[in-house]
């Protein structure tokens, strides 16, 4: 079965051009598991998708929804779903006013590089880039990637105080301020497994007004 959709993508109630924004189109009533392969044709603001689908997972799915998509696969803008028929499907995508450039996120500074070869180390606290292994002492702790990547930024730079937008900005790669709680459950994250590997007080702190920083004098 053949699904045609055309896509509206609105920024603040008006049509945007977004010349290399990806869109995808997915079955279902919200955007997951995927998008569908589809072809694509885009002038400003409108796309037209088509994508070719069997009849059973058509017929399951029901619906067809679109979605504008950030370069890290992060669904920046969803439509409403739509009843699967014969006839194109009109779907319409609002999108943040701050994600509607062409690279789905604004300019921002610089960002700050953070690879290094040589193991970062304060005190019983050692961060290696390469093998992504952070550990206290002789034991390895357990972070999620995006728990290592913060930590390895904010020790690569300790004292510097970041903003909770630079650190969306360099760790998430978007400067999507919806998604800055993000920041704030994650330092929390991080705060709780250095304290529970004996690091204490925790070297991340609060700096009022600003954000966070990593502080030395660790043991």
């Amino acid at each position: 079965m053949r699904i045609h959709a055309e896509v509206t993508v609105l920024v603040d109630g008006a049509g945007a051009r977004l010349p290399r924004a990806p869109v995808g189109l997915f079955l279902g009533a919200t955007p997951s598991g995927g998008p569908l392969a589809a072809t694509l044709s885009q002038s400003d603001g409108t796309c037209t998708l088509a994508a070719e689908v069997s009849t059973e997972r058509a017929e399951a799915a029901g619906s067809v929804c679109a979605a504008v998509l950030a370069p890290i696969g992060e669904v920046v803008g969803a439509s409403a779903a739509s009843r699967i028929g014969h006839r194109p499907v009109r779907l319409v995508c609002p999108v943040p006013p701050d994600a509607a450039d062409a690279n789905l996120r604004p300019p921002g500074p610089p960002a700050i590089p953070v690879l290094r070869e040589a193991p970062i180390v304060h005190g019983s606290l050692r961060v290696e880039p390469d093998s992504k292994r952070v550990s206290v002492g002789n034991q390895l702790l357990d972070l999620t990637p995006t728990e290592r990547s913060l930590l390895e930024l904010m020790t690569t730079f300790p004292e510097r105080a970041f903003t909770r937008l630079e650190l969306l900005d360099r760790v998430w790669n978007t400067r999507h301020a919806g998604y800055l709680r993000n920041v704030d459950c994650h330092v929390a994250r991080l705060r709780r497994k250095l304290a529970d590997a004996g690091i204490a007080p925790a070297p991340i702190r609060t700096v009022r007004g600003t954000g966070y920083a990593f502080s030395l004098g660790i043991d």
